[in-house]
């Protein structure tokens, strides 16, 4: 192996690190703005392609600070009424299968029958 060929695999693996570590910080700054861990894991990548480019640091401050601006518009009901929500729907979960085969029956012939 060449002494060059060392070079650029020294270099093709610092690269790796540095956008491994770019998708990271990424993904924290991007929940912050998507709110879905899903669509973050599906951006993440795409953004720290994209943090390479002269600029593009703008760009994404521009969609902070129009996240914060949505955030203050809506007085930050939406991120409350989404982990409410989540709550709500868990309890209701939790309702229906503490309920008996028997109590269901009960439940749809008694209303029938009135």
């Amino acid at each position: 192996m060449s002494m060059l060929e060392k070079l650029k695999k020294g270099f093709n693996k610092k690269a790796e690190v540095n956008h491994t570590t770019a998708e990271k910080v990424y993904e924290e700054k991007l929940q912050k703005i998507l709110y879905d861990a899903d669509l973050v894991k599906e951006f993440a990548p795409i953004f720290a392609k994209l943090s390479q480019h002269d600029g593009f640091e703008k760009v994404f401050e521009l969609l902070e600070s129009k996240e914060s601006q949505l955030e203050a518009l809506a007085g930050g009901e939406w991120t409350k009424q989404e982990e409410t929500g989540n709550n709500e729907q868990e309890e209701e979960e939790k309702e229906v299968k503490t309920l008996t085969a028997d109590q269901i029956l009960e439940a749809k012939y008694s209303n029938k029958e009135k």
